[in-house]
């Protein structure tokens, strides 16, 4: 199964976690390009750099 998050908060980053662990891919929307190469470097998992909200 495959999961996209949009936010990288304190809920989004454990829920992504947990998922990692049950063998789930998880990938990110994240707006804070900061924010998102950091989850790329400590959950190694793909971080499209935008807003979530926008279609």
């Amino acid at each position: 199964m495959r999961i996209i998050i949009a936010g990288a908060g304190k809920i989004g980053y454990q829920v992504a976690r947990q998922a990692l662990a049950l063998g789930y891919e998880v990938a990110f929307i994240e707006l804070d390009p900061l924010k998102a190469e950091r989850l790329k470097q400590e959950l190694d998992v793909p971080v499209i750099v935008g807003d979530g909200t926008h279609p």
